[in-house]
């Protein structure tokens, strides 16, 4: 997808006449955990398993699917598809794996953001906390994540415009128990008018949490996960004013790698006395398609995977060996993935990667990573929806 498709998927959802059903019956998550990252903290566990959740259902915007991964097929998790009756922009799982956070697009008779929480039984089912009242509201709700310590749900709202109110930030303190949050204040950041905020992230050290903008670049926050503190933080922008940042992720070394239009960026992340510095490691971007890529993901600090458009709209997924941030192709280095790629996943064994598009019959796709190698082997499809009007979402347990 191009810049400007993003932002009408975008813009879409906030206008989306869906309205909250009241036989809510569950959903799953947004932020992925790389295996060298992944921490479990807090409230009991459950008993989902290795779980993949997308969002951009097939047959209903209101739907979720789940699977199972395990070699060789995506196998449908304990009573999916989950109807939700909302179409939700970003979600986000607890470290435990105990309870899932999702927040709903605005509607016309809702013209707020919702945050729901549910808890996750069994085979990956799902079930509301709270009935079907919100934990929390927000003007637009455009990406979520949690901590790595799992005490803290950090909450994005979308770029302000005449009908919604600035841009904020928030850390909502999280009952590890059971689930439920309890309020917080925002701090309010200031965007350029073109940004188009989709993903966010908190560093696994804690130390910081970065923003994707679009062409508004990328933002980097301080943060105190002792606290909940958000300082204020530094926005690095990019040129031509074409080059956007549309999604990131950041290892166990504080390196952040930035998806922007025609590469990758990585940087060193060093944050002191609540203040934040980002240093690149190359100062050109590691070189994909010039469509993307859009989405990043990372096996540790092995190997990093990002999707590109390299024939609308036809996608790849391009692969790398890491060595502490330097990039090199791997021999194998690219593999076909679905439609229109906007999402990818590694799960926390670092066995598979997960791509999503926008396919009615293969618009999931099941990828093997080789061990030692990090060569990717195509396992299975499934499908999803055609629709640009609802934004793709992966959800991986911990």
């Amino acid at each position: 997808m191009t810049q400007v498709q993003r932002r009408a998927v975008r813009g879409a959802a906030m206008v989306a006449g869906m309205v909250l059903a009241t036989a809510l019956t569950g959903c799953h998550n947004f932020f992925v955990c790389d295996k060298a990252s992944c921490t479990t903290s807090g409230g009991g566990t459950s008993g989902a398993g290795n779980i993949v959740y997308v969002a951009n259902n097939v047959s209903s915007i209101t739907e979720i699917n789940g699977y199972t991964l395990a070699k060789p097929s995506l196998t449908a998790a304990t009573g999916s598809p989950y109807q939700l009756g909302l179409t939700p922009t970003a979600m986000a799982m607890s470290h435990n794996n105990a309870f899932l956070y999702v927040a709903s697009a605005g509607t016309t008779t809702q013209p707020t953001s919702q945050i729901f929480g549910f808890s996750v039984g069994t085979g990956g089912s799902l079930a509301l906390i709270n009935g079907i009242t919100p934990l929390a509201s927000q003007s637009s709700v455009a990406a979520m994540d949690v901590s790595p310590d799992g005490k803290w749900l950090v909450v994005t709202t979308a770029n302000g415009s005449a009908s919604l109110t600035a841009t904020t930030i928030t850390a909502y303190p999280i009952n590890t128990t059971n689930g439920f949050l309890s309020a917080a204040t925002p701090l309010s950041y200031g965007v350029a008018s073109s940004a188009i905020i989709s993903s966010l992230k908190v560093a696994p050290s804690g130390e910081f949490i970065s923003v994707a903008l679009g062409l508004g670049g990328v933002a980097t926050f301080p943060f105190n996960t002792s606290t909940g503190l958000i300082s204020n933080g530094v926005i690095t922008t990019y040129t031509p004013t074409t080059v956007g940042a549309s999604d990131l992720a950041i290892d166990s070394n504080n390196l952040l790698y930035v998806a922007v239009t025609g590469g990758i960026y990585v940087y060193t992340v060093t944050v002191s006395s609540a203040s934040v510095t980002l240093n690149a490691i190359t100062t050109t971007p590691i070189a994909t398609a010039s469509g993307g890529p859009f989405s990043i993901a990372l096996d540790g600090t092995s190997y990093v995977y990002a999707s590109a458009t390299n024939n609308p709209p036809s996608s790849l997924i391009y692969a790398f060996s890491n060595k502490a941030g330097v990039l090199t192709p791997l021999s194998t280095a690219t593999i076909a993935a679905p439609t229109s790629t906007s999402k990818l996943a590694v799960d926390s064994t670092g066995a598979y990667l997960l791509a999503a598009g926008y396919d009615s019959s293969a618009g999931l796709k099941l990828y093997s990573i080789t061990s030692g190698t990090g060569i990717l082997t195509s396992l299975d499809t499934a499908a999803t929806g055609t629709s640009f009007v609802v934004p793709t979402a992966l959800a991986l347990s911990h």
